[in-house]
């Protein structure tokens, strides 16, 4: 019963530990916090890819069949990315990069608009 307890007051520090934003977070840009929630948005939210390509290659070319099969494939192929890259945003939350995302959007909600050049 004491490990387990030592255990969980362990944890509870380390969250706490790597929740707080260290001095040099301007350098990386973001926090832990923002990468952890990140990857939670991108974890439960990829499979919305399959209906967003789909949506997309319609509009690209509405004549034909193609467009539903073309879109399947690519949402499944971006969906499953966007899966694992949450995953992986959630196993690294911790570690800096915080604001270096892998995808643009770096979520389906809520996507951030794109910087003009």
């Amino acid at each position: 019963m004491q490990k387990n307890f030592r255990l969980m007051v362990l944890a509870s520090a380390l969250l706490a530990i790597s929740l707080a934003r260290p001095a040099f977070a301007e350098d990386f840009g973001g926090n832990p916090g923002t990468k952890l929630t990140r990857g939670i948005v991108n974890l439960t939210t990829g499979w919305l890819e399959i209906p967003a390509q789909m949506a997309e290659q319609k509009e690209t070319d509405p004549t034909h069949v193609m467009w539903f099969f073309h879109g399947l494939l690519q949402g499944m192929t971006v969906g499953g990315s966007r899966t694992l890259y949450g995953l992986w945003d959630i196993v690294t939350f911790p570690v800096a990069p915080y604001n270096a995302p892998f995808m643009e959007p770096d979520t389906l909600i809520n996507p951030k608009a794109k910087p003009r050049e």
